[in-house]
């Protein structure tokens, strides 16, 4: 339905000023009321508008959306992130909102979260934990761990302190929605908003509102959204949990490594031979896998989910898949020369015991990374490989 202040008057498609989303799956139980919510608030404003319900149900929710007055907009596909773009891009208005119609939001407020729209602020987010949290309403896992810990998430990734990053009640301006690309189909589309929008500086604003128990079936999964959020986050920016503990790792791990074969280290009068060489070893390899980790991930975002890299543009025209199988190649055939070396030494020493035992660990490691680098340039190359 379109609309123009309290007189319900029809509004041309190119005059709508407010777009309202509604995600629907199976919500015959509230969506009716949903709607006529969002007709009421915005019948006592002088704003056109039109109301939108990406759906997706197999019950009736399509038809009584449409009775109380929504425009339908079906798709049949799963998904929080999916609903939400099929009904975006369906819709017409220079802003847009959105909230879930289960009744666990007051959709009487949303037009307030538009006329903060008017001044400097781009996203508008619903912030439950500054209002009231009716009993039931929130489980407690989700209360105390699941938006706390993203939350936080949030902060440590990005700088920038945010107070409901998981909240489903939101509104922007379509310009600046257009700038974002949102990607992800799932849940983890609340996060990708936020992480977006800070990433291009945006102005973001909080608006206190109560949350109530929802009515119908819940559609939550906790364990498998919470993954799908973190592993988003993971993904727009690996590198505070994967890059720096790898590059510190490996920095570590290949300075122990050639200290220990220049030198017997003498540490509290215990005196260090080859033992820690092995765990150098792993330090310098685990290093090196996260660092190889973290790239996957970043190519991953720059080729899938939009996320735009300067350092990654440079990065493919320099570390082409040639030059990474010609980097691996030399590194294994450094490591199995060693090998050789010390076998040859081993002959003709009688096959007595062996006194090499350090060139063996160096040599196994230049190895291994070589390997690690093989499968890891082809998978990048893959990776690398954008879609439309």
């Amino acid at each position: 339905m379109s609309g123009k202040g309290a007189s319900g008057v029809r509004a041309k498609k190119s005059d709508i000023e407010v777009s309202v989303i509604l995600p629907c799956r199976n919500e015959q139980e509230f969506i009716a009321q949903a709607v006529l919510d969002v007709r009421r608030a915005f019948d006592d404003t002088n704003r056109s508008y039109e109301i939108i319900v990406s759906d997706s149900s197999n019950d009736n929710s399509a038809k009584r959306a449409k009775r109380a007055g929504a425009r339908i907009v079906a798709h049949g596909r799963e998904g929080y992130g999916i609903a939400l773009r099929e009904g975006i891009s369906a819709s017409r208005g220079r802003y847009i909102a959105y909230a879930d119609p289960d009744g666990t939001y007051d959709l009487s407020v949303l037009p307030t979260f538009i006329d903060e729209l008017e001044g400097s602020t781009q996203l508008v987010i619903g912030n439950r934990f500054g209002g009231t949290i009716h009993k039931n309403a929130m489980p407690p896992l989700h209360r105390f761990i699941g938006t706390p810990v993203s939350n936080l998430l949030i902060r440590f990734l990005t700088g920038v302190s945010m107070q409901d990053v998981q909240s489903g009640m939101r509104a922007i301006r379509r310009v600046d929605y257009e700038k974002l690309g949102m990607s992800t189909t799932g849940m983890e589309y609340a996060s990708e908003m936020v992480a977006k929008a800070i990433r291009h500086d945006f102005l973001i604003s909080h608006i206190d509102i109560d949350y109530h128990p929802r009515i119908g079936e819940s559609k939550l999964r906790t364990w498998q959204d919470g993954w799908r959020h973190l592993r988003f986050l993971i993904l727009f920016n690996p590198v505070p949990l994967a890059l720096l503990p790898g590059f510190v790792f490996f920095v570590f791990g290949t300075a122990a490594l050639i200290l220990l074969y220049m030198t017997d280290p003498v540490v509290g009068g215990i005196t260090f031979y080859v033992h820690p060489m092995f765990l150098a070893s792993l330090l310098c390899i685990t290093g090196y896998q996260l660092i190889l980790f973290s790239l996957y991930m970043r190519t991953y975002a720059y080729t899938h989910l939009g996320h735009a890299s300067t350092f990654l543009d440079r990065f493919y025209r320099i570390a082409t898949l040639e030059r990474g199988l010609l980097v691996a190649l030399t590194s294994i055939v450094l490591g199995a020369s060693l090998f050789g070396a010390v076998t040859l030494e081993w002959f003709s020493g009688g096959r007595a015991a062996l006194q090499a035992e350090e060139l063996f660990v160096i040599a196994l490691t230049l190895v291994v990374v070589g390997i690690l680098t093989i499968f890891s340039a082809l998978m990048i190359s893959m990776l690398g490989i954008k879609t439309k």
